[in-house]
């Protein structure tokens, strides 16, 4: 289970990190910081190191922002989304501006103007996580329009994914695939591939409507999975937990039980 989470997490990560945007985004912090100069850094650092310097220190933000997203979208499913999002932005802040101020004494051997002691610093840091947090929630909530208006333009073209789940064609292409479960994200649906996670804005109920009946068991308000993706069933006291076949957990309402047992999955 527990290498399960962590491929998934590690799969989210590489797909925050290395998008084109993240990339594009990165560069243009860079330049940014580079040319502007904030906090006064250019009192002690040569041009040529302040251009080590903002690299490493958005190389770093970058990495643990989409750590952050990766572990979020993974680990807290149920947590409702602006909760996950102010908890990774304090986390941010409060590991980037130490490690700024490492690497910023590494190059000046001086601590006064970026030190873990200033709590403006751990603001404005936190004020960026929010940001960059903010922009992606936008993308995503334009993702699925900009994909079906190019399913409209290519829908010439064969479909790559079978026609009996229609769910699937709203699905980034990379993350087409045999379909595992679909779940609750605050006002989004996460959908689970064999090769990664979707997130859709719509209401599960118009999600599953879109999966022929009897492929799958709504076993949470939360939570639909497949029937073939199940691959053990646990129950510790009054929680019951379903474990899938790409490593991740779904629990059992009280109200699925009877279904969960009629499978024999208990």
């Amino acid at each position: 289970m527990l290498n399960g989470y962590l491929h998934l997490i590690w799969v989210e990560f590489c797909r925050a990190f290395m998008c084109a945007l993240n990339w594009n985004c990165m560069f243009l912090t860079w330049l940014i910081l580079f040319a502007t100069g904030p906090f006064g850094i250019y009192q002690d650092l040569l041009w040529a190191n302040a251009l080590a310097f903002w690299a490493i220190v958005v190389l770093m933000s970058s990495i643990m922002l989409s750590f952050l997203l990766g572990f979020a979208s993974v680990a807290l499913p149920n947590c409702p989304y602006w909760a996950r999002r102010v908890l990774g932005g304090l986390i941010f802040a409060g590991g980037i501006i130490p490690f700024s101020s490492w690497v910023y004494q590494a190059f000046c051997n001086d601590s006064s103007l970026i030190s873990p002691r200033m709590p403006m610093l751990y603001i404005f840091a936190f004020c960026v996580a929010m940001l960059v947090f903010a922009v992606i929630g936008v993308i995503q909530v334009a993702k699925p329009e900009e994909s079906q208006r190019a399913d409209q333009v290519q829908s010439e073209h064969k479909s790559e994914v079978a026609p009996e789940i229609r769910l699937l064609e709203r699905v980034a292409k990379a993350d087409r695939g045999m379909l595992i479960r679909v779940s609750v994200d605050d006002h989004f649906v996460q959908v689970y591939t064999d090769k990664g996670m979707s997130r859709l804005r719509m209401r599960l109920r118009d999600a599953l409507n879109e999966v022929p009946e009897g492929m799958g068991l709504s076993v949470h308000r939360s939570h639909w999975v497949m029937r073939d993706s199940v691959v053990r069933a646990e129950k510790i006291g009054a929680k019951t937990t379903l474990f899938l076949k790409d490593g991740t957990s779904v629990p059992v309402s009280r109200t699925a039980m009877a279904k969960v047992k009629a499978e024999g999955w208990l």
